[in-house]
């Protein structure tokens, strides 16, 4: 697993990687996560269209704001996350057009 945090150490995404052994390239379409569904949701519109209610298909999460933030891979088991190496930091920058 990848986790993406802001400079204040919130989560702003989680990617699930292949298990796989070997090498592995990730790409982060610099969006945050998905809200999630609301709990007693009997599959609405929004979830049967591909995504959690109100971001259906063709509608996409924001682009995360510029600043600086981190990734870190980890192990997954339960809840629990155990950290595998240190997160490496980054910085988002808009590009003028």
């Amino acid at each position: 697993m990848l986790t993406i945090t802001d400079e204040t150490g919130k989560q702003v995404r989680r990617l699930d990687l292949d298990k796989s052994v070997g090498l592995r390239r990730v790409a982060w379409n610099l969006r945050g996560d998905p809200p999630a569904p609301a709990s007693g949701a009997g599959g609405g519109a929004g979830q049967a269209a591909g995504g959690a209610a109100g971001f259906g298909r063709g509608q996409m999460v924001p682009p995360v704001a510029a600043g600086r933030y981190r990734a870190a891979l980890g192990n997954l088991v339960g809840d629990k996350v155990t950290p595998i190496g240190a997160p490496q930091s980054f910085q988002v920058f808009v590009i003028p057009q």
